[in-house]
């Protein structure tokens, strides 16, 4: 699910401080006036609390910020609570189900992004490095602005919009991987001298990221608790791992290239899950989920392969697959029906990071065999037969080697096919001439959010980590949204690729490690 997204980019929106401009020039900050620049200088913490509306959920939310660079922020949805921290080094999240997580790549950009926007850093030297720089003047909805374009170093860029009449920043635009969101500012109220935004609105072309904050109080240089931007401790375990055994051992089947396991869900009958690590949350069924009785609240945006889908949520008290039980989930609940998954009818759901992360885990596809690994016993194996890889989404991406070309690959066990690559990666890159015996597939590559067109292709060679295909069967696909669209994102790697080893994931450290079948 893509909520955090949003709510990295509302970290600022909702918090903008606005000064009064004088005149109009090239540097903002030789346009504020001398006064205001000062009340600027002086501002050493904010504290932000004020209710928050996105998807059909509505709940509190809280953001403290200390100069230079540090900002938390708590988002209580009641059903979905998330906490995110940046302590001027490394990012961070707790998410709704109580994991904490290193945040690193786009993440980790959002949330420094937030943090500069946040403490003015494009109007005052010495606090966060970045830069500014006028583009053009423009009218949006009526409304003539000078624009800007913010870089942070090490953030994402944005632009933000200078109303030339009354000189207040009130609109805020960023890219947010494949998609444009703006956010609005208005009801702009004088707290000790300085105008604040008490109003932020989040619109996009995707109706789930739509969100509305709306400010309840504004404070300055407030005492800060500084250990609360310091990366969270991990709480107690929530699950129970058979006493006395170093690893269970799980079986399952393959049908048509997806891997299903058999999982209880609150004690009841095991139902048919399949195995996904694209998949940023468990998911159930809605039909499943109706079936056993779960109530359900409010909607969050999923992002799919293809597009955008919602997820409505649930609370469940445990899942146990093999002996291994997870206890107080929050649970996503999908329409699976039509989403191209074989026997539907009888699909319960779809296991995801929420297991994955909690055990190190092997995926023996020679014997059908899960293995998960005690945590507490864990010994991995020779790292020189490991891959680094980064949490995109909460999916496991890795550096990996098409023809001679690097890019970023998402490790898709939820991929019932093998190889894909994005048809900007090949254009990009100029890779058509590596490709041969070019055919157009009769399916779609899909998920939630639709389908996408593919064509089938012969390659040359793909390395990943201490493993090399030589003319690999693959897929080229593209689409307007979702994953194929991501500029993040280059490829994605499956079932068929990766049927040929045996694959052990330990997400705590961020490894996956790919071995040679016995």
């Amino acid at each position: 699910m893509y909520t955090r997204k949003i709510l990295n980019l509302l970290v600022f929106a909702a918090i903008l401080l606005v000064f009064s401009l004088e005149t109009y020039g090239v540097e903002i900050k030789d346009l504020i006036a001398a006064d205001d620049l000062a009340r600027i200088r002086d501002i050493k913490t904010t504290r932000t609390t004020g209710i928050l509306e996105m998807g059909g959920l509505t709940g509190e939310m809280e953001v403290i910020f200390a100069a230079p660079n540090k900002i938390y922020t708590v988002t209580d949805l009641k059903i979905l609570k998330m906490v995110q921290g940046f302590d001027g080094e490394k990012a961070w999240m707790i998410d709704q189900n109580g994991q904490v997580l290193e945040l690193s790549g786009m993440e980790r950009r959002n949330m420094v992004s937030g943090a500069y926007m946040t403490g003015m850093s494009y109007m005052i030297d010495h606090r966060m490095p970045g830069s500014v720089a006028y583009q053009k003047d423009t009218t949006v909805k009526e409304i003539e602005y000078h624009v800007f374009s913010v870089l942070p170093e090490d953030g994402d860029s944005l632009w933000i919009f200078i109303n030339t009449h009354n000189h207040r920043l009130e609109v805020v635009r960023e890219r947010l991987d494949e998609i444009d969101v703006m956010t609005y500012m208005s009801d702009f109220r004088t707290v000790e001298g300085i105008e604040v935004p008490f109003v932020s609105t989040t619109e996009s072309d995707i109706p789930q990221l739509n969100t509305v904050i709306t400010t309840t109080a504004f404070e300055i240089n407030v005492p800060v608790d500084q250990s609360l931007f310091e990366v969270a401790v991990a709480g107690d375990d929530d699950y129970h791992f058979p006493e006395g055994e170093d690893s269970v051992m799980v079986p399952f089947e393959i049908y048509a290239g997806h891997i299903y396991l058999r999982v209880s869900i609150d004690g009841l009958p095991e139902g048919k899950f399949i195995l996904d690590s694209g998949a940023g949350t468990n998911v159930l069924d809605k039909t499943y989920a109706e079936n056993i009785g779960l109530e359900t609240g409010g909607e969050v945006a999923a992002k799919g392969v293809s597009g955008y889908g919602t997820a409505a949520l649930a609370e469940i008290d445990s899942l146990s697959v093999g002996g291994v039980t997870i206890f107080n989930q929050v649970v996503g609940i999908i329409d699976l029906a039509g989403l191209g998954f074989e026997a539907a009818d009888s699909l319960a759901g779809i296991m995801g990071f929420d297991l994955m992360q909690r055990f190190p885990f092997r995926l023996d596809f020679k014997d059908s065999l899960l293995v998960f690994y005690n945590p507490g016993t864990f010994t991995p194996p020779d790292p020189k037969q490991s891959v680094a890889f980064e949490l995109f989404m909460k999916i496991p991406m890795v550096k990996a080697q098409y023809d001679d070309v690097e890019g970023n690959f998402i490790v898709d066990f939820g991929n019932a096919l093998g190889l894909i690559l994005h048809r900007s990666f090949i254009e990009e890159h100029e890779l058509d001439s590596t490709l041969s015996e070019v055919s157009e597939m009769s399916g779609r590559v899909g998920g939630v959010g639709g389908g996408a067109d593919a064509v089938a292709a012969v390659g040359t060679s793909f390395k990943v980590g201490p493993a090399e295909i030589r003319n690999p069967t693959l897929m080229v696909a593209g689409g307007s949204g979702g994953l194929l669209d991501s500029k993040q994102v280059d490829g994605n790697i499956g079932n068929l690729v990766l049927r040929d080893f045996s694959v052990l994931m330990d997400y705590k450290n961020k490894k996956m490690y790919i071995l040679p079948l016995p």
